[in-house]
């Protein structure tokens, strides 16, 4: 935590200093920024963000039936409601997969 904040101030402050203050090893906080990131970390990162793209995308489908079922019906097109909410659903379903299916290609 005392590394994270002399990362984030080093700009401001000398490392120097702020390494006192925190009475923490200068040597101690070059060697951790050195390290790689967990691997842990890195695959959280990875999932967070295909969850969110999966996320984003059923939203987005889910507003896409919804204005091509307005569009249908603002320009007459007659619909029964069951008929037109089971097509609208197939169809987001379908976008929803098919997101998914590219965003867990990208995260490996």
């Amino acid at each position: 935590m005392k590394f994270a904040f002399i990362a984030a101030k080093e700009v401001a402050f000398p490392v120097i200093a702020m390494c006192r203050m925190l009475d923490v090893s200068c040597s101690g906080y070059y060697a951790w920024k050195m390290r790689p990131e967990p691997v842990t970390k890195t695959a959280d990162v990875k999932l967070a963000l295909a969850i969110a793209g999966v996320a984003l995308a059923a939203w987005l489908s889910m507003r896409f039936a919804e204005v091509i079922h307005r569009v249908l019906t603002d320009n007459g097109v007659e619909l029964l409601t069951r008929i037109a909410g089971l097509l609208l659903s197939a169809i987001a379903v379908q976008l929803v997969a098919e997101s998914a299916l590219a965003f867990a290609a990208q995260a490996k």
